[in-house]
This record gives structure tokens, C-alpha cells and sequence, in this order.
């Protein structure tokens, strides 16, 4: 329990020094208004460089936003935990999270207010194809590799304490072996992969679009989250602090956001382009059919399913997997479920 704690001092270390490089307050900030001006309402959303921020983008760039009586002042963080630092000095009212989120939910009051895209979409753990591990097939269930013997005592290089993480976690349960018999090293993403095809470690794990680069590389599927039943979707947060005064703002932009999702979800060829666009803003090449396979494995959720999902309970699932990895203590596990709001979606639909 401890090492974990001090796992994610680490982390938490590294990705405030990562802030530094975003300027003061830890992102970028696009599409202000001032209603002191005479003009719409302000509706500050905080977003990531990612697919999830795809239908914001759309939304302000075809002025949606003000011809439903509200205006988008963007922030643009790095990760999820520039985001709950951000909710911390109350700089934004709306925020679309990642996993990162429990954090910001169970010590920051964030309160989950929508489900968005399935984010444990694609996930996928790797090894080498001349492995021991990739010589035994379908020993622990069907699409999988691997037994208990070929596991036991292997190195996984990934970043610690995500969905890639709980992937392996999964496949380890099926093999009959525990978080102990295997020793996980953390890196981030772009670290891991490199580290990975260097010849370190004899396990990793991703999310897209970088799963896509490692079958490139031939390396293969171990165990994919769509096989172990992994059904994670990202959050909306919303700010405590503001959550009341700006009520009209956020179910508007909910109900807005919806129908941008069922519009992707009806012509995914139409999100892979924005998408595409979004990268593009952000610095990055994105190809065309990787947007598309990306669109593909991290659908967004429908209106129909919206209507009856129940808002935030997967994102507890991974608030009881921090906790029992020790990143997540007790008290902040309890604070999830009364963060979990259905009254926005109940005014949406």
C-alpha cells in the first residue's frame, strides 16, 4: 500500500512539472467571451489534446454554442490531472476526464454528469511474437495467450495505475495469478512503446491510436479489453462551484453534445475527418485511417443509450481498482458514488 502511495506522489510530481510548459494554469485557452461585453453566457470547458475533445471542436467551429445561448471559452490540458488540479482553482465548469478523473472526483468534488465515449475501447496488452507467452493460445479462454507458467514472473513496461494496467490485471485473473506475479514498470505511453521495442519487459499495453503502432511493430494481442469484457466510458464532469449558477448553460451544452455524438455515430467517416482537424490544432499528424479505426474502437454514446445508462457507475469500477492498488484511499473511494448526478440527463431527455 505504501509503495503505492508513493508511486503517485511520483507521478503527480512529474505531470505538475509537465504544467509548466502549458504557462500558468496549465493549458490553453481558446474561444473567450465576457457576458460584462453584452454578450451570451460563458461556459468554460476544460478539454484534452484526444478523440474526446472531437465534438467541442465541432460544436465552436460551426458556432453552435452561441446559437444555443452560450458561449465555449476552451482550455486545452495536457492530461486529466492538469484537469482536477484546474477544478482545484476553479477554472473551468465543465470537464471531459479521462480515468484520471476519480481523482478530481473523490478529492476535488467534481461531479460526473454524463457518460461520453467508451474509453477502455481498443485497449490491448502485447507481447513479442517469438515470446513464450504468444506460443500458448487460448490455454486461459479463447482469443487469449498465455498460462499461469508463461506469466509468472514476466516484466510489464505501461503506464501504471490506468485501464492498461487493469487490462493486465484481468488477464492475470484468467490465468489464475495475482498482481504479485507480475512485476509492473512504469512509463508513460510514448516511453513504454519505446522502451518496449528496445527489447525491454515482455508485456505492455496501450490505448488507441498507439495500439495501432504496436501492430505495426507485429507484436501481439495478449489480451484486449474487448476479451476480458472491459466496458469503461469517460466522464463530463461538472464544477460544484458553479454547477447551479450556470444549470441552463450545462444542460444546454449536454444536449448539444448528444447530438453531435449521434451525428459521429451515424457517419463516423465525418468524426474521423474532425478528428483529424482537432490533431491538427494540437500540433499532430493524424492519418486519416488511424482516425477512422480510433472513431471505430472508442464510440461515443448515443442518445438511446444515454437515456437509460447510468451515469458514472463504470468510472466507480475504476475508483475500486485505485483503491485496491493503493493509489485510491478508502475515503475517496466513498466519495464516488455521491458524485455520480443523473438530474442534467434527466433534463436532457
Amino acid at each position: 500500500m505504501k509503495r503505492g502511495k508513493r508511486f503517485l506522489a511520483l507521478v503527480v510530481f512529474s505531470l505538475i512539472a509537465v504544467a509548466l510548459t502549458f504557462g500558468a494554469g496549465g493549458g490553453q485557452a481558446s474561444g473567450a467571451a465576457s457576458t460584462a461585453s453584452g454578450e451570451v453566457p460563458v461556459l468554460r470547458i476544460a478539454v484534452q489534446p484526444y478523440l474526446l475533445a472531437v465534438p467541442t471542436h465541432y460544436i465552436m467551429e460551426n458556432g453552435l454554442d452561441v446559437k444555443n445561448g452560450f458561449k465555449i471559452e476552451r482550455t486545452v490540458y495536457a492530461n486529466g490531472t492538469l484537469i482536477n488540479e484546474a477544478l482545484g482553482a476553479n477554472r473551468w465548469d465543465l470537464g471531459t476526464g479521462g480515468t484520471s478523473a476519480v481523482y478530481g472526483i473523490a478529492n476535488a468534488g467534481a461531479l460526473v454528469i454524463a457518460n461520453l465515449d467508451l474509453c477502455s475501447g481498443g485497449i490491448n496488452a502485447y507481447v513479442r511474437p517469438n515470446s513464450k507467452i504468444a506460443q500458448i493460445k487460448d490455454a486461459v479462454g479463447k482469443g487469449f495467450l498465455g498460462d499461469a507458467a508463461s506469466l509468472k514472473g514476466a516484466k510489464a513496461i505501461l503506464p501504471v495505475g490506468t485501464l492498461n494496467q487493469l487490462n493486465v490485471f484481468k488477464w492475470l485473473e484468467k490465468a489464475g495469478l495475482g498482481p504479485d506475479d507480475v512485476q509492473f514498470i512504469h512509463m508513460d505511453p510514448p516511453s513504454a512503446f519505446q522502451a518496449f521495442k528496445a527489447g525491454e519487459g515482455d508485456i505492455t499495453a496501450f490505448s488507441p491510436p498507439l495500439t495501432f503502432n504496436c501492430e505495426a511493430e507485429g507484436w501481439v494481442s495478449g489480451a484486449s479489453g474487448e476479451n476480458l469484457g472491459l466496458d469503461i466510458w469517460d466522464p463530463l464532469l461538472a464544477n460544484p462551484r458553479t454547477i447551479n449558477e450556470k444549470n441552463a448553460q450545462i444542460v444546454a451544452y449536454v444536449k448539444l453534445m448528444y447530438e453531435v455524438f449521434d451525428l459521429f455515430m451515424a457517419n463516423p467517416e465525418l468524426c474521423a475527418e474532425w478528428s483529424v482537424k482537432w490533431q491538427a490544432v494540437n500540433g499532430v499528424t493524424l492519418t486519416m485511417e488511424n482516425a477512422r479505426r480510433e472513431v471505430k474502437s472508442r464510440p461515443f454514446m448515443t442518445s438511446a443509450q444515454a437515456k437509460t445508462a447510468p451515469v458514472g457507475e463504470t468510472i466507480y469500477e475504476m475508483a475500486v481498482f485505485f483503491n485496491q492498488i493503493g493509489n485510491l484511499e478508502k475515503d475517496g473511494l466513498n466519495n464516488i458514488r455521491p458524485n455520480l448526478r443523473s438530474d442534467i440527463i434527466k433534463k436532457v431527455f
